[in-house]
Parts: C-alpha cells; structure tokens; sequence
C-alpha cells in the first residue's frame, strides 16, 4: 500500500520551512518548542480520515509571521510525498483510478504520489485547495473523492502527549453509565477507563488488582469484537490496532487475539498493553479497509511513566508493522531504534534542519560501536547540543567540575564530556557531524594524542571546521595537572610523603598514585582543591577550552 516518504511545510504557524523525510519508523528528537508537535499537526490534519473529502481549515492564525514584522505570510503551503509499496486492494477503489498502476514494470519503480495543500490569506478571508499528482505519470487530480480514498487508505491514528497516562485529561464515566440497561461492550470500555483512571489518581488500594481488573476487561473487549473462526465485527478499529501491536498475522486471517493476550503474564505487560488500549480508545474510533496501514504517531510516549513500564511499551511499539512516528526525549526509547531512522531537528528563524545519518557511509564494526557507545553507554547523547570528546575518565570525571567552579553546567547547556577509548574517534566525529551536534577533541600530549589530533585535522578539512581539537603540551591531563601546581596530590595519594625525590619523578608517583586511588578518586582530590582556590588555579588550556565549548554549545 502506501507509506509516507516525506513531508514539506512553508509558511505554517512557526514554520517559514521544513522538509521531513521517513522511514517505516522515524524518531524525532529536538529541544522544546521546535515545532515537532507542529509537523503532527499537519500530518494529523491533512490525513485525518474523519475530515472525509473536507480539506483542512486554515485561518490567518496558521500562516507563518516574521518575528521582526509581525506580518503574516499571504501563502502556506504542505506536501506529502507518498510511495506505493505495492498496489494489494488499490483496484477496489474506483477513485484511484487516475494515479493507478497498471503494469509490474510500473509498481517495479514505487511510483510516488505527491499530496499538496495550499492556503491563500487575504485580509482575514483565506482560500483552500488540494491536488495529487502521480509524480512518474505527471497525472494530476484535485477529486475530493480521491482525497477521501487517501485517506481511507493511510489514516492518521494520533496519539498526543500524555495520552498514555490521561494526562489530556482524565476520563470520567457520566453516572448514568452505571445502568443496568448499558451494553457489554461500553460496560467493557468503561471498566478500562476507571481501571486507568484509578491507577493514575492513585485512588486504587491495590495496583495488581487495578491492572488485572483493566487487563482482563481488554482481554474481554477483544473477544468481543473478534471471536475465534468468527468474522470480525464491521467496526473493527480497535482489534485490528491491538492486532498489529501484539504481532498478529494479516487483517483478512482469524485468530483468537484473547490466546494472544494470554501470553502476558508480568504486571508490566500487562500495565503497558492497558495503557495502550486507554489511549487507543481514546484516539476515536475508526473503521479501516481492509488493505489500510494507518499510520501511527506517538507524541512523547514517556511521559510519566516508569521506566520499566516504558520498556515494556517501547517492546509493543516495535512489533507494530504499520508506519510509526516517535517524538520523544527519552534515552531509552532512543536507544531501540536503528540510527538511521534518528531525526535531529533544530531551528533559526523558522528555517526547520533535519539532520540524519546515512547509515551507507558506515562500516559495519561503525555501527557496532556507534551501537554499544550511543544506545547503551550515553543514550542520552544524542540530544545535547555539543560533545567535548576525551580519551580516558579522568578528563570524564574532571571537566563538568571544572566548568562548575567557572559558574557553567554542563547539562544546562546541553554539553557532554564523552571518552572515545572503546569507540573510537572516527565513528562519534561522524555521527556527531551528521546529527548536528557540536564536537570538540582533547587529546594528549603522547604520540598517540599525536596520531588523533592529524586525525581530527583530516576529518575538520573535509567539512571545514575550525579549531577543532585541543592538545596537551604534557603527556596526559594527570601530568598537566603535576606542572599547574597540584603535585602533592600525586604525592599523597602516592603515600610517599617522606621520599624527597618523588618530586622529580612525576611518571613513577602518578602510575603509583593510580594504582593506589584510581582515576576518579585523584580526579576528585583535584577537583576539591581547585574549588578551593577558585577558576584563577584551573590550568589555561582547560580554561579557555571550556569558554570556547560553551559559546560554540550556545551558537549551536
């Protein structure tokens, strides 16, 4: 069927432009109030199948003002890119008729339908309109029929912030459906609702009991709206979502989805498939075709939760076949996706940047290590703005606390010390430079600081970047440390107070020093004396490396 490729706004609401593109999965991260609930917004409008062949109603409110005039724009305009996958039920649409694939050789090459929405504004009144182009024909139509068919085919199913936990809003049954007279299938659905709503209120004096009383009431809607060798029920929405996310087979097969259920046996499981029902009730009800893939948009699906419980859920997202859409901040969400579907947005002057990786320009053992160091070591390393990278955990556990005592914190202003050792440099300098997160390297002053610093200068003159790396004049940050004025550090820790001559053998006390109180115990002795002293005993070349982290982080 279809599957959306792209999406193009300009000039709607805070939007002057941006250009999306997607996979069968796509994970939208960025800084807050960067558009990306904008961006589902007008996915959500444009393919909401309950506008039927209405087009979506704009008003001044939606076209993009200048922030320095004030003035809006006389023109927005969206485009949705779709791609046939392949044309199984499209020739039960009589509509489709003019954007329709005839031959294999045709559905060979994925032929592409651009969706487009247009909007004029003059004075207050604004003018709609809508047209679908078969891009590889150059067919055009603007059939509100075909429109409807469209959106039959891939609907929006929406679920916004919060939806997960009632956070929206909590629902509460009116009292009347409480009568004897309501039938099993409202009756079902109400006891979901109270089950959530107790456990998110915190009214309920037992949670097991909440969550298998709402789990077996999911157990007994879906036996009621699919029963085993039965013929599902005409308005069939919320089965067939719940069969796509257990992993069910084909929509046009029988299965008995309550056996399916039974397979989850662990509160979480049971919890995280409650949550979903709750906000996929929620999300209105929908009848789908047959051969329809809707597509799936999560908005912040972490929002209070617990982590288990969002392992859990994030574990459902991912048997879901159908296309999905994550926003998200969450490290661990981040950390079950590939890489290449990772979308990085951020924003100056309207102008939205997408920034992505092409997995294609990555060796395998890349990936592999890009796997172990971004996803399971710093998940949340993707969404800073800059990345000091070091080579061991002394400089790890040393430079956020230099920067406090300079009255900077690193997290506030979305930095990062990460160590290369065990990914290597080249992998991270990648990655970092394709997502759009600033970078800079401290390096030793051995041969190998040597060998990374000509590395970094011949990755920094492909993309032209400037001062990128930092290079002790000393052998490592210990001995920078032993020659700025912090040698009986060293010395203490080495537990050679009384011998004269460690003075003059730094190598040997250092090792010792290590061997006796490692790295981060030595890095926080340092640490503790510098804040004693004030910023004036941080080392020169730390100090100016920060200041310019921090204004690179800000620009960035």
């Amino acid at each position: 069927m279809l599957q959306l490729i792209s999406l193009e706004v300009t000039n709607f609401r805070a939007i002057k432009h941006a250009l999306l593109n997607f996979d069968q999965i796509t994970l939208l991260i960025g800084e807050n109030d960067l558009a990306k609930s904008t961006l589902m917004e007008v996915l959500s409008a444009t393919l909401n199948p309950k506008l039927d062949d209405k087009l979506p109603e704009f008003n001044s409110f939606h076209f993009y003002k200048d922030p320095d005039k004030e003035v809006p724009e006389k023109r927005l305009e969206i485009k949705l890119l779709l791609q046939l996958q392949n044309h199984t039920g499209l020739n039960e649409f009589k509509e489709l008729e003019l954007l329709s694939v005839k031959s294999e050789e045709e559905l060979i090459k994925e032929p592409k339908f651009e969706v487009s929405f247009n909007s004029s504004l003059s004075g207050s009144y604004t003018t709609a309109e809508w047209s679908c182009t078969n891009v590889q024909k150059g067919v055009v139509t603007k059939d509100p029929l075909v429109l409807k068919v469209l959106r039959r085919i891939i609907p929006v199913i929406h679920l916004r912030f919060g939806i997960l936990t009632g956070f929206l809003n909590i629902v509460v049954p009116d009292e009347d459906d409480a009568r004897l007279e309501i039938d099993l299938e409202d009756r079902l659905k109400q006891q979901i609702f109270a089950s959530v709503n107790e456990i998110l209120l915190g009214t309920t004096q037992d949670t097991n009991a909440s969550v298998n009383k709402g789990f077996h009431a999911v157990e007994e809607l879906m036996e009621y709206y699919g029963q085993p060798n039965q013929e599902l029920k005409q308005e069939d929405g919320l089965v067939v979502r719940i069969r796509e996310i257990l992993q069910m087979v084909s929509l046009t097969e029988k299965e008995n989805i309550v056996e399916a259920l039974k397979r989850f046996q662990r509160l979480t499981e049971k919890l995280a498939t409650l949550m979903l029902v709750h906000a996929l009730l929620r999300s209105g009800p929908q009848k789908f075709e047959k051969n329809s893939r809707p597509l799936l948009i999560f908005e912040h699906p972490e929002a209070f939760l617990h982590t288990t419980t969002l392992a859990t859920i994030s574990i459902l997202l991912g048997r879901i076949r159908w296309q999905k859409i994550i926003t998200t901040n969450s490290g661990l969400l981040l950390s079950r996706v590939p890489l290449k579907s990772i979308r990085r947005l951020r924003r100056k002057k309207g102008l939205i940047q997408v920034n992505s990786i092409d997995s294609q320009y990555y060796t395998n053992e890349d990936l592999r290590r890009l796997s172990y160091h971004l996803r399971a070591k710093y998940s949340m390393a993707s969404f800073d703005r800059f990345w000091i990278l070091v080579e061991g955990e002394s400089e790890y556990w040393i430079l956020p606390h230099l920067a406090r005592i300079m009255n900077y914190e690193f997290l506030q202003e979305g930095i990062s010390v990460i160590d290369f050792a065990q990914s290597g440099l080249t992998p991270l300098l990648k990655y970092a430079t394709d997502l759009g997160i600033g970078w800079h390297v401290l390096v030793d002053g051995d041969e190998a600081g040597q060998r990374y610093e000509d590395l970094v200068k011949n990755f920094t003159n492909k993309y032209e970047l400037k001062n990128p790396v930092t290079r002790l004049e000393q052998k490592d940050i210990e001995h920078l440390f032993w020659y700025n004025g912090f040698k009986k550090e060293y010395i203490k820790a080495a537990q050679r107070l009384n011998v004269p001559e460690n003075e003059n053998k730094p190598g040997l006390t250092i090792r010792r020093a290590i061997k006796n109180k490692s790295k981060p115990f030595l890095a926080l002795s340092i640490i503790e004396t510098i804040a004693a002293k004030g910023p004036t005993a941080i080392p020169d070349k730390l100090f100016q490396m920060i200041e310019a982290c921090i204004e690179q982080a800000r620009r960035n």
